[in-house]
């Protein structure tokens, strides 16, 4: 004879409970199994808790284990996508932000039964500032960066003009004045490996829509306002990046859909992306809208470098410069809102 249960006056028999009281189901689908949570090897960065690692645009994966009745898996990065996969496929992850990130997972079984693991909790390193030059001497023949990178020697006393921030700080704040095509700033070395995942950004003020090239290294990359066929804007005119493939004798660019914009500080943004094999372009006007992508395109790998200095200038865009950074890696979505405003971080 089966036993009945009598809850609130109703008579139950087991098997139904589950189906009318979500209390028992949820002890039902404990007994299921918790999904665990493992970091993969052999992905550029290893997501472990308690280690800060990796970084914006740096992938890991993720191997999930809920037991042999699992139907599939829901999960949800904090800050970062959701979605759901399937038993045996690795979730896979490529952050864009830097900081503490967290991993929601619930295994769910064919009857729709859901068992959520533990809160797994990472740390998503920043990206290393391989040199940033604000250029806020004001004077001299040399322009320090702000943490560790190279020292930019002037091609002449005579290029300190207002930067972007002068409106605010008129006694503080400095940039480059390029109007000839002596007009340079150039490292004594290498920079950045141009092999890896690097980022190159430029906060400008055109004085006309001209082409010419604002910020490169050698053959690795150029950063450059150009004139072609291959721009997606009306005027055939635009924002262009320019990277090494192969050995070095190869190159790809990239045509964004932003034109120079004469007379107003623009803040330019450039990621090469070795690990999706591509680059991205971000674009804004300081001040006035935040950075939205304006490019994107696959590229080649690059075998090894030139071993060129950076070079700031030195062609014919005519214009002033501010804050040029250089990343061993790619900023998060956020920071590039915050060049847009006038960060000098």
């Amino acid at each position: 004879m089966v036993a009945a249960l009598s809850l609130s006056g109703t008579l139950l028999v087991p098997g139904a409970v589950a189906a009318e009281y979500p209390a028992a189901a949820t002890a039902e689908a404990a007994q299921s199994g918790v999904p665990t949570i493992t970091p993969v090897a052999g992905y550029p960065a290893l997501y472990e808790q308690g280690v800060s690692t990796g970084g914006p645009d740096v992938p890991g994966a993720f191997a999930l284990d809920g037991g042999d009745d699992v139907a599939y898996y829901r999960y949800k990065f904090t800050p970062g996508p959701r979605g759901e996969i399937v038993p045996g496929e690795l979730l896979e992850f490529a952050p864009r932000h830097a900081g503490s990130t967290w991993l929601a997972v619930s295994a769910v079984d064919a009857r729709g039964i859901a068992t959520s693991a533990p809160t797994y909790e990472f740390n998503v390193r920043l990206p290393v500032t391989a040199g940033r030059w604000l250029f806020d001497e004001g004077e001299g023949g040399t322009a320090v960066s702000e943490v560790t990178g190279d020292t930019l020697a002037l091609s002449s006393l005579d290029l300190w003009g207002p930067g972007s921030n002068a409106e605010l700080f008129p006694d503080d704040d400095f940039g480059l004045v390029l109007d000839e095509p002596a007009d340079s700033a150039v490292s004594s070395g290498l920079v950045v490996d141009p092999t890896g995942l690097f980022t190159v950004s430029a906060v400008v003020n055109p004085d006309d829509a001209g082409p010419g090239r604002v910020v490169s290294q050698g053959s690795d990359f150029e950063l450059a306002v150009v004139t072609s066929p291959e721009c997606p804007t009306a005027t055939a005119t635009c924002w262009a990046f320019t990277v090494a493939t192969g050995d070095g004798g190869g190159s790809t660019t990239t045509y964004a859909d932003a034109e120079p914009l004469p007379g107003v500080w623009n803040a330019v943004t450039a990621i090469r992306n070795p690990y999706a094999d591509e680059v991205r372009m971000y674009f804004c006007e300081s001040y006035v809208d935040t950075p939205r992508q304006v490019a994107q395109s696959t590229v080649d790998p690059l075998d090894a470098g030139s071993g060129a200095p950076l070079l700031v200038g030195g062609s014919d865009w005519s214009g002033s410069v501010d804050n040029v950074r250089v990343l061993a890696g790619a900023p998060a979505d956020t920071k590039m809102v915050q060049w847009c405003f006038g960060a000098t971080t």
